[in-house]
């Protein structure tokens, strides 16, 4: 990620009008940024006030799905946020 693109998504963040869980045929940002293992847009994301951490993608995933087998920190700031709330939904048993 370019430092441009950073400053450009903190920029769209500041909209009043942005909806920072819409998803396209992508995903959402979350899910996109946790897929694409891109740590500093996952943390810009996070501190936006309206972020949801369970929010899901066009497949009914929520972000901490996507974060790969390298994504440990990825996964760490998911389950810190403190609106993530763990749900038996999240275990197989």
């Amino acid at each position: 990620m370019k430092v441009g693109d950073i400053e450009t998504l903190c920029e769209l963040l500041k909209s009043v009008d942005i909806d920072v869980n819409a998803a396209d045929n992508k995903g959402t940002p979350l899910t996109i940024a946790c897929g694409e293992g891109s740590e500093a847009i996952v943390r810009i994301l996070l501190r936006h006030p309206s972020i949801s951490p369970h929010e899901t993608d066009h497949d009914h995933s929520p972000p901490l799905d996507h974060v790969g087998e390298t994504g440990i920190i990825l996964a760490k700031l998911l389950l810190e946020h403190p609106r993530f709330v763990v749900t038996t939904d999240l275990f197989c048993l």
